[in-house]
């Protein structure tokens, strides 16, 4: 299950690596890549539910599969997890989390270049991303054209400045295909998550995988 502003095409990499001895499922997730918004309100339990649906119909009878989430597609699991704790164990053999989180993303982020160095020396740590603030960034629709000044601060906030150019060109564009209204509605869904203690359900085998130089 992928992230935020993400498609298919962002497993690419693991699909071609894995697809020769396993059986691998990616799916778009809902509004992005080539899958619809539909009518219901955007939420993690939609978001689950949607999972449940990929289960169901890629499963057969007493098959289990190893569930892997990035950002959004992690806290997917965990939702799904909350929600269907009694599939848990006949669905997953093991789940990989990765670079995600199910409570306060916007308060532990430091999505501002520059706000949070001069108040991390004065107060010892950085200083939270204000809610409005959050809402703002994540929330507001915008087109990234493909110019310098775009890609410099993809890099500096979403990657690394020191990515090669290709990797960060691939990734502007699995981020540029996704419609901004798409990014607009989740983002917002993100800014206001809180799944409580639903990863507690996760009863199999959990890895949890995060970047050391993951800077959202």
């Amino acid at each position: 299950a992928h992230g935020w502003t993400c498609s298919i095409e962002y497993w690419n990499a693991q699909i071609n690596a894995f697809a020769g001895e396993y059986r691998v499922i990616a799916y778009d997730q809902r509004g992005h890549g080539e899958s619809t918004n539909g009518y219901a309100k955007p939420s993690p339990a939609l978001l689950a539910d949607d999972l449940e649906d990929v289960l169901e119909a890629a499963l057969l009878p007493g098959q289990r599969a190893v569930l892997v989430g990035h950002s959004m597609g992690g806290m997917t699991l965990i939702s799904w997890a909350g929600r269907y704790p009694e599939k848990v164990a006949e669905r997953a053999a093991a789940v990989l989390l990765t670079n995600t989180g199910a409570h306060s993303l916007v308060e532990v982020s430091t999505m501002v270049p520059g706000l949070n160095k001069p108040l991390r020396l004065l107060r010892g740590r950085a200083m939270p991303t204000p809610p409005w603030l959050g809402r703002l960034i994540l929330g507001t629709p915008v087109v990234f054209p493909p110019i310098k000044p775009v890609r410099w601060i993809f890099a500096r906030q979403v990657m690394t400045l020191d990515t090669p150019r290709p990797v960060l060109d691939y990734a502007l564009s699995v981020v540029r295909g996704c419609p901004m209204m798409t990014r607009s509605r989740w983002g917002l869904v993100l800014t206001g998550l809180h799944l409580g203690d639903a990863a507690g359900n996760l009863s199999v085998p959990t890895t949890v995988l995060a970047g050391s130089r993951d800077d959202l």
